[in-house]
């Protein structure tokens, strides 16, 4: 090759020597060209033969040297290419044409050394080297050979000719079968078959390979078969698309390798097939179940698991060994009737020890129950009976309390759908004694289980000293206890375990009606409250969470997992502190009384009544959950009453599960945070002040009056909130607001409707783009919002609304809009939130309402001025002037270049801050492209649960949730990922949510512009394929940009598992149209058009999708809603076009992207740090 490039270049002379120079040329032209050929030839080789000669400055010299280096004809140079070219080998994958280049170069070094391989020899020695898929091909031309001579000119072209037609097929021939690929692709983690993956069973006489995709059972062998039936029985696709016949079915009986018989029923004989396929859909119609995972398969009929198998070669694979001679029907469709009937009538005892052993298929769904009562004595939820129902395979026991006996049916029907939800099997069999009393043969398993719980439970009650009301409370107890127990029916394993399949944990487990002390959440206690109160342990959640414990004080159940047991003291104990009670009650007549100097005990005691039936004792301050039925239903005992609650004496130390930080508000900046604080304040006198004006103002409204508290009812109680109002950096004013603590109140009591709308965040991007496009007057407003002397014992009954109550958000929206309404504007149908007018002369105002917080965006200064007054005659109403802050995001503006910016840098440097993230080294990406996160990363063992425990993972979370919303669609797809392990975080999700906040540390100042292009809708879609690495779920994201900045994004998981990426993108699509249509109508709203709404997508399948409404095999699965995409493109509603992958901004929502994507994404989406 080097001496073809000197001959291009007319520079091959001097390597001829000094003979090869023309007679006319002169000795200084003739140096030059020596000089450009040893130039050209240096550049040619390899640095480390450059050392070699490069003291050469003769051409013809320096080419006797290379090819004294390279040319040696040697015996050794022979061998090793004689050998190499017997070893060269034809790779899978590569072009034959590359094969016979590499094939021939060899033969050449071959000849150059003076071995001349003849035609046929080298025809041999080309087809040694293919690799056995290609011994069709192989064999064919040996046997076609003309007298047995191959020329290498024939088998060159063989080749060419098998590889193109390789291609046509898809892929090789001779591969080892497989069943049609339907549809499968890299969701199946790897564990699945590859395109062009082959494998090979070793011994097919005892390897099975387990086929979620085969339509039936499949062998090659015909010796296999017991009973066997011949014929032309039509033929069966393969994976390469070729077909192959069947020739005959049958059935095959194989002992499994847990020694139960396995019978294979219609087994299809197919003598061109290399594997033994065993089908799961066939398994799952006779009644089996499939657990494929972790690399390994089980499959279990009932409770039994008949099989094992394990991942080979990407294959699931189980070893069985063929049964000629055993005559068994283990597998026989037979009802439990007929052999009942075969064995001369055997008991159902003897048919059921036989199923056991796998000698027949009897083993029925056998569910025992019984009704117990009435108990003499009422629960404390009014039950006077009890029902359970005992399943035959596991003996694990359920039992549900009633009030009469006719509610069993209804609980018939919750147990049935229970067990359905849980095992996925229908109950075949329930056998009960029908009512009829003194028959206990009739259904001895369900009479001696409530005979043994009725034992527990006396026993328990005794030993708890508890009175007979708590027995409903007893037997789900023992009922618990008893499914931890051995069975003797099961050879003394637990019922627990049988049932899950995992076994059982007994660490939490306590004494029942011990005493215990549960702790009270800081937000449902105040500075001086206990912060736990002393209850009495009377059960387990079970499907809930957390214990049952009865509050004694209270006369109320609640449920808590933060408990302290005292094993060995119970409800007699309590009686014992009375006298430190009393001791402890006398402290309260030294409480200062108020004057008119000091008005903290006024303003500390206000209450508001609440017209509920709850009763007076509850005290809002320290609820807990309830529990549902058994609150309230029943009076309680007398041995309850008034039990005297013991002070502990042990030393208290601050919680090392709650942090004293994690519940801080974000927005906190040092105000005080209860009127306690306030006395001991620095600025004591100004939030004094703020109070003042704030009582003067309910006064001015007329919001309460002073009434005595109706009998039977109670009051809520309230609290005082303080909040530093701030312009920027500069303090505006000391702002106090009286709440009423309305989480007591009772849905149906206190409270009806309570929905009242917000302006939706895109709707304010939206105002705040047209305001910086159009040069539009920018304003904000704000609304205005003691114990009296000789009136300590009244309470405050309401006539309008307050802040804190679940009717207040509602009330407040319904005044404000009737105001609206009254004015001219209109209430826009996008957004309820939005208020819209056109006046005559084409000018209009907006304004925007978010609960109390209003914007007004108007055209004309004058026109917004003359609002203002009207909403100050209706409203106490602070005008704040141009707006700076919404929500928490700052408003920057520059009205000379038409641009505004909407940014949270306060916000996320407070959030770094409170998690000790400020200083972190930034990195450039939202989420690493290392982190592989999942549920298998969740804490599994209660130490793993103990360490996470402790981190504040939701709160964090959390946090960065609101900065994506308002401002930061750069982190949308980070904080979807991580949010979807809040229930059981692990280290690594956790150092994910770190890595989130060290990018963040980095683009703390990156924020939202908007005013860099005409107000222009635009939508961009993308969708990630199977991204998700448990359910294998692709995620949607879109994008929507408006005046130069993004105003509506969005970063979720599909609700269903889409097979292929075209699939993935139209389902993506399809919620980003939904969005299109929406933000087109909100426009429409606002009097805007334009004259097309485009939504951007790079994947041209799914364009082509939206755009074909024929019927396609491949789009067939596909949920009818998602075709709603093609009738809103049909009709012209919008459009879709096609944009590349790297100019789509949506990519940063779907996926992990390098730094350079992610700053071009961030930069279509109008963010900037500037």
């Amino acid at each position: 090759m080097m001496e073809d490039v000197l001959y291009c270049k007319d520079l091959h002379d001097p390597i001829e020597g000094d003979s090869a120079k023309p007679s006319s040329m002169p000795d200084k032209e003739w140096a030059k060209m020596h000089r450009k050929t040893i130039g050209c030839i240096r550049q040619c080789i390899e640095v480390s033969v450059f050392h070699h000669v490069s003291q050469e400055t003769k051409a013809d010299t320096l080419w006797k040297k290379l090819e004294s280096l390279y040319e040696r004809k040697t015996a050794q140079n022979k061998a090793f290419a004689i050998r190499k070219l017997a070893h060269l080998k034809l790779k899978e994958g590569r072009s034959v044409a590359e094969h016979l280049s590499e094939f021939q170069d060899l033969v050449n070094q071959l000849t150059r050394m003076n071995l001349v391989v003849d035609d046929e020899l080298q025809a041999l020695l080309l087809l040694s080297s293919l690799p056995d898929s290609w011994e069709t091909l192989v064999v064919s031309l040996s046997n076609s050979a003309p007298n047995g001579v191959l020329q290498l000119a024939m088998v060159k072209d063989s080749l060419f000719n098998e590889e193109t037609r390789r291609k046509d097929m898809g892929k090789d021939d001779a591969q080892a079968l497989v069943t049609e690929n339907r549809g499968r692709s890299k969701g199946r983690n790897s564990k699945g078959r590859g395109e062009d993956e082959c494998c090979h069973v070793v011994d097919p006489y005892d390897e099975w390979v387990i086929d979620s995709a085969a339509s039936y059972h499949v062998t090659p062998r015909r010796e296999f078969f017991t009973s066997y039936k011949a014929g032309n029985l039509g033929r069966v696709k393969m994976g390469n698309k070729s077909y192959a016949d069947i020739v005959g079915i049958g059935d095959i009986c194989v002992e499994t390798n847990t020694g139960y018989t396995l019978k294979l029923k219609d087994v299809r004989h197919i003598p061109d097939m290399r594997l033994n396929l065993i089908s799961v859909s066939v398994l799952d119609k006779e009644g089996y179940e499939n657990h494929l995972g972790n690399g390994k398969w089980k499959l279990f009929k009932g409770s039994l698991v008949f099989a094992r198998g394990k991942i080979c070669c990407t294959l699931y694979k189980t070893q069985v060994k063929l049964c000629r001679d055993v005559v068994n029907a283990a597998q026989d469709d037979s009802t439990p009737d007929l052999w009942h009937r075969r064995l001369a009538h055997m008991s159902e005892k003897g048919l059921q020890i036989l199923a056991k052993k796998s000698l027949i298929p009897f083993a029925k769904d056998l569910v025992y129950s019984d009704v117990c009562g009435p108990i003499e004595v009422e629960s404390l939820g009014g039950n006077r009976y009890f029902v359970t129902f005992i399943d035959d395979a596991s003996r694990k026991v359920w039992v549900y309390v009633l009030k009469t006996k006719d509610q069993v049916f209804q609980l018939f029907k919750k147990f049935h759908a229970m067990v359905e939800r849980e095992k996925g099997k229908s109950l075949k069999c329930l056998r009960t004694d029908n009512g009829v009393p003194g028959t206990p043969q009739h259904n001895g398993v369900a009479e001696r289980i409530n005979r043994t719980i009725v034992e527990k439970v006396r026993c328990m009650l005794r030993m708890a000293k508890l009175p007979k009301s708590f027995w409903a409370e007893a037997v789900q107890t023992a009922c618990y206890l008893i499914n931890r127990s051995p069975s003797v029916p099961l050879d003394f394993d637990i019922p627990e375990r049988v049932w899950t399949g995992e076994d059982a944990s007994y660490a939490h487990l306590k004494v029942f009606g011990c005493k215990t002390f549960a702790h009270v959440p800081k937000e449902q206690r105040l500075k001086l409250d206990d912060k736990a109160i002393p209850c009495i342990f009377v059960g387990y959640g079970d499907a809930e969470f957390g214990y049952k414990l009865w509050d004694p004080k209270k006369k109320k159940m609640i449920r808590s997992r933060d408990v302290v047991f005292h094993e060995n003291e119970n409800i007699k104990d309590f009686e014992k502190s009375e006298k430190s009670k009393s001791t402890v009650e006398g402290v309260s007549d030294l409480t200062p009384t108020s004057s008119s100097s000091d008005i903290a005990t006024d303003i500390e005691e206000v209450q508001v009544e609440n017209y509920g039936d709850e009763p007076a004792g509850v005290d809002g301050d320290d609820a807990i959950d309830t529990e549902g039925v058994e609150q309230g239903e029943q009076p309680i005992p007398p041995e309850m009453e008034e039990p005297q609650v013991r002070r502990s004496t042990r030393e208290r130390h601050p919680s090392t599960r709650y942090s004293t930080s994690e519940y801080v508000l974000i927005t906190d900046e040092g105000e005080p945070e209860s009127f306690q604080e306030v006395q001991s304040h620095k600025d004591k006198q100004s939030w004094m002040e703020a109070m003042h004006e704030e009582m003067n103002s309910l006064h001015k409204n007329n919001t309460y009056e002073l009434v005595e508290l109706p009998k039977g009812k109670k009051a809520l109680r309230n609290k005082w909130v303080f909040k530093l109002k701030k312009d920027g950096e500069k303090l505006v004013k000391y702002k106090a607001r009286l709440v009423v603590k309305g989480f007591n109140q009772k849905q149906g009591i206190d409270f009806d409707e309570i929905f009242s709308p917000v302006v939706k965040m895109s709707s304010i991007r939206v105002i705040l783009g047209l305001t910086a496009s159009l040069d539009l007057e920018l304003e904000q407003m704000d609304p205005e919002g003691f114990e009296a002397k000789g009136k300590e014992h009244k309470v405050c009954r309401l006539k309008k609304s307050l802040y804190g109550l679940k009717q207040a958000p509602r009330q407040w929206y319904k005044k404000f809009d009737s105001f609206m309404v009254g004015q001219g504007y209109t209430r826009t149908d996008a957004d309820h939130c939005v208020y819209v007018r056109q006046f005559p002369n084409g000018k209009f105002i907006i304004l925007l309402l978010y609960v109390d917080d209003m914007l007004i965006v108007g055209q004309d200064a004058n026109m917004v001025g003359s609002l203002k007054k009207e909403l100050f005659k209706s409203f106490d109403m602070k005008d704040l002037g141009p707006a700076r802050q919404i929500l928490g995001m700052q408003i920057l503006r520059d009205k000379k270049a038409k641009k505004l910016w909407l940014s949270q840098e306060k916000y996320v440097e407070r959030v770094l801050e409170r998690f000790n993230m400020k200083h972190a080294k930034p990195v450039s990406t939202p989420l690493g492209g290392h982190f592989k996160l999942s549920k298998k990363s969740c804490p599994s063992s209660n130490k793993e649960k103990e360490n996470m425990a402790s981190i504040p993972y939701s709160s964090a979370v959390g946090s960065l949730m609101y900065a994506m919303v308002c401002t930061r669609p750069d982190i949308a797809h980070a904080v979807g990922v991580v949010s979807r392990f809040m229930v059981n975080p692990g280290k690594e999700h956790w150092e994910a949510v770190k890595w989130i906040f060290r990018y963040l540390r980095g683009s703390s100042k990156s924020c939202l512009s908007f005013g860099s292009s005409k107000p222009v809708l635009e939508g961009y879609t993308d969708a990630d394929m199977a991204g998700d690495l448990d359910g294998r779920k692709s995620t949607s994201g879109f994008l929507f940009t408006f005046a130069g900045g993004a105003v509506s994004w969005q970063s979720k998981l599909q609700k269903c598992v889409a097979l292929s990426t075209t699939e993935a993108e139209y389902i993506a699509a399809t919620e980003a149209g939904k969005e299109m249509l929406w933000m087109k109508r909100f426009l429409q709203d606002l009097g805007l058009k334009q004259d097309e709404y485009v939504v951007h997508c790079d994947s041209q399948s799914a364009l082509d999708l939206s755009k074909n409404s024929t019927y396609h095999s491949r789009t067939k699965h596909i949920d009818v809603r998602y075709h709603w995409l093609r009738l809103i493109v049909d009709q012209q509603l919008m459009q879709l076009r096609k944009i590349h992958t790297d100019k789509n901004p949506a990519d940063m929502l779907t996926k992990v992207v390098p730094k350079e994507k992610l700053e071009l994404c961030a930069g279509s989406a109008g963010m900037n740090s500037n």
